[in-house]
């Protein structure tokens, strides 16, 4: 069935006449705000609405330059971070950011439109993929708050320009977002979620820092300086035994490695402390279906991406018993630019693996899984995928290789502190998703109780 709109030749102006902008569930948007009382544009409430601009990395920079890929919803991240020297971002003026800058990515199909407000005390800078707000008459948390509801969403996806891939939101466009002035007596309340929320943030990757640390240390990977010389060799037994012709299988740092664990700990392969070391399955995935699905995009290092589970059939999930997710598995994203990505799954509904998600389960339950799950993820487990990692433009991390991983064992009490410290950092994250959704929900139901009046 065709989907159509009219719109009034009053109401288009000089610089839209694309008919994308008056689809109708953007115009539907615009007039259940309108529904709510006064309103007001974004451009009245920030003085300052501009983008950054283009740094200059350096090596030895120490000031964070923030890209599109370093902007989430609602939280930042350090992906390929790059940095910016004291005496650049002194010098330029435009790309700096300030404590409590709202931070918009503005460019890209899949990048444009994720806001977060920088809450850090640390100096950043923005790079010209980047808007900022900056002194606001409202509390700058709120605002991030309604951007990230489906009220804020659909005004990103009304106001972009162009196509192709190369889309753009100005910072003309940002301006006239239509803010309900309903929710200005109730900015300090959803506010203070997302502030409590930044605080559980940073907290979780402060513990997490500090059991990386303390595992690096107790493994004395601290004081290894791994070997990259121009050339190697490999000899025929190694090359029949492991079945691999690829040179990158067989760099010196990988032994090296392997050699320090084998003769200063026990050493225990993944394949013999498993009881299921499998892929899951492509879902068919269903809205609103009575199923959870995990598959490669919800996974990071500090937390499982709670909030954007998708979902499948009842059937669907029954019919795959070996793809089921419990409580407690190890979960490894298996394809891609982040092969090898690990985390633990602490919720409480069973779930089912997509086709890039690898679940291990432990039948040696003298290992703690939050520390296999770090070791994984730290030095140990990303020299080990790199050496078993298959592929070039897509590369590939299979179960068979994953059971070849050395893991090595210390003392009980140490695995225990660990394992301690990545669970802390684990709930402080997913306690700071849930407070960040229900700032999202309050913006949303108060938004709704209005329209009704």
């Amino acid at each position: 069935m065709a989907v159509w709109n009219t719109v009034n030749l009053t109401e288009i102006k000089p610089d839209r006449f694309d008919a994308e902008y008056f689809r109708k569930d953007y115009q539907d948007n615009l007039s259940y705000l309108n529904k709510t009382g006064g309103t007001y544009n974004l451009g009245r409430l920030f003085n300052h609405i501009n983008r950054g601009s283009q740094p200059s990395y350096a090596i030895d920079g120490t000031i964070k330059a923030l890209r599109s890929v370093n902007v989430g919803f609602m939280n930042f991240n350090e992906t390929r971070q790059e940095y910016v020297t004291d005496s650049f971002f002194e010098a330029n003026n435009r790309g700096q950011v300030q404590r409590d800058d709202v931070l918009i990515t503005s460019t890209g199909v899949g990048t444009l439109g994720r806001t977060s407000v920088w809450f850090y005390n640390d100096k950043a800078y923005c790079d010209g993929h980047i808007t900022i707000l900056r002194n606001g008459s409202v509390d700058p948390y709120f605002i991030t708050a309604f951007l990230n509801s489906k009220y804020g969403l659909l005004q990103f996806d009304q106001n972009y320009r162009g196509s192709s891939g190369q889309i753009e939101i100005y910072p003309y466009d940002i301006s006239k977002f239509v803010i309900p002035e309903c929710l200005f007596p109730y900015q300090q309340e959803t506010g203070d979620y997302l502030r409590k929320a930044f605080e559980l943030q940073q907290e979780s990757q402060s513990l997490y820092q500090k059991a990386t640390e303390l595992l690096e240390t107790e493994l004395g990977l601290d004081k290894i300086t791994f070997e990259k010389p121009k050339s190697y060799t490999a000899s025929f037994s190694e090359v029949a035994c492991t079945r691999r012709l690829d040179s990158n299988h067989f760099q010196p740092q990988f032994k090296q490695l392997i050699n320090h664990l084998q003769a200063n700990f026990e050493c225990k392969k993944i394949g013999y402390i498993t009881s299921l070391n499998s892929r899951g399955v492509q879902p068919t995935y269903v809205e609103n279906g009575e199923s959870l699905v995990i598959n490669s995009k919800h996974l990071s290092a500090t937390h499982i991406k709670y909030d954007i589970l998708e979902r499948t059939s009842k059937g669907e999930f029954e019919a795959n018993s070996k793809a089921h997710i419990f409580k407690g598995d190890i979960l490894i994203y298996t394809t891609g630019a982040y092969v090898g990505l690990t985390n633990v799954y602490l919720g409480e509904e069973k779930a089912l693996a997509s086709n890039h998600v690898n679940i291990l389960r432990l039948n040696d339950y003298s290992i703690d899984t939050t520390y296999l799950a770090l070791v994984l993820n730290t030095t140990i487990g990303k020299l080990q995928t790199s050496q078993h990692i298959r592929g070039s433009a897509q590369a590939e991390l299979y179960p068979n290789d994953i059971a070849k991983f050395i893991v090595p064992i210390i003392s009980e009490d140490k695995m225990e502190a660990i394992g301690n410290l990545v669970r802390s950092s684990l709930e402080n994250s997913q306690s700071a998703k849930i407070l960040l959704k229900k700032a999202k929900n309050r913006v949303e139901e108060i938004i709704e109780e209005a329209a009704k009046k």
